[in-house]
């Protein structure tokens, strides 16, 4: 049975514990997830040593947008000629749109948020996040529950870096992270 990202600490400690237990030299975990499984390490961060944390899933069952990814979208449209012809041209009301802005704007963060806001804060020193600069889902973590995250590498990619370049790209930055976490580790730190 699969509980879902948000109940998979026992799934991630058993295949961490299996690791440890096949790979007697190991002596650093780094956990890497994109999306939910990245929430998913996020939430469940004490399993492993460091962890590397791509485009978070931040949104509650049933929520198709953040406030801040919802911000972002409108901030684009504002900057785009055609949205400006449609609003003069009256084929579009922005009423509903700024009513939505409105609304998130004022409701309280999700459960969802802060738990994501207290794991940013619990893995300062062991957590690194690569954000895609196209991608709704990176846009709401960073607006939102991980606006305090840090360090953070954004590159030009989509959500799964599937683009041309995009794939080396990450990878390129994934080593370098791994490498930078076993010197550390080897120097002690």
């Amino acid at each position: 049975d699969d509980p879902g990202y948000l109940e998979s600490g026992p799934d991630i400690a058993a295949a961490v514990a299996a690791l440890r237990t096949e790979a007697k030299g190991v002596t650093h975990v780094v956990g890497i997830g994109l999306c939910d499984a990245a929430t998913a390490l996020l939430l469940d961060s004490d399993m492993v040593d460091s962890i590397i944390v791509m485009n978070p899933w931040p949104f509650e069952a049933g929520e198709t947008r953040s406030a801040a990814a919802e911000r972002a979208h409108y901030r684009r449209r504002l900057l785009q000629p055609a949205a400006w012809r449609r609003l003069f041209t009256g084929r579009v009301n922005p009423l509903p749109a700024l009513m939505s802005v409105v609304r998130r704007r004022a409701a309280p963060p999700t459960s969802l948020a802060l738990r994501i806001e207290r794991a940013v804060a619990a893995t300062a020193d062991r957590a690194t996040y690569i954000l895609s600069a196209r991608d709704r889902t990176a846009a709401a973590f960073a607006g939102g529950p991980g606006r305090r995250a840090q360090p953070v590498i954004r590159l030009d990619a989509d959500h799964a870096f599937s683009g041309p370049g995009e794939t080396d790209a990450l990878s390129a930055h994934i080593l370098a992270i791994v490498d930078a976490i076993g010197a550390r580790s080897a120097a002690g730190g």
